[in-house]
């Protein structure tokens, strides 16, 4: 009786745990980038997930996001930059006819 009960209370925390880790609310961290009206610079480091988790950038405004990845302590450190357009300027040049 007892090894049925703990069966049935190790089974229910289980469960608990993952409907907790894929359904509950979990806490994320969001960064605003740094930078002027000519371009946003970011960093992110990469190591067993992305921190921050959200990036909020203007746009429009040239972007750098300058990522840090981790690896069994070998260090990458990568830079890419990202031209972002707001969604306006690319409906009205589709809408004119440009791709």
């Amino acid at each position: 009786m007892i090894t049925k009960a703990l069966v049935l209370i190790i089974g229910l925390a289980a469960i608990g745990f993952i409907l907790w880790w894929f359904f509950g609310k979990h806490t994320t961290a969001t960064v605003t980038a740094d930078g002027d009206a000519d371009l946003q610079q970011l960093d992110v480091e990469v190591n067993g997930g992305y921190s921050p988790e959200q990036v909020v950038l203007k746009q429009g405004v040239p972007a750098v996001l300058n990522s840090r990845v981790r690896m069994r302590q070998v260090v990458w450190i990568t830079s890419f930059s990202a031209i972002l357009e707001s969604t306006r300027n690319s409906t009205e040049s589709n809408a004119n006819g440009h791709d």
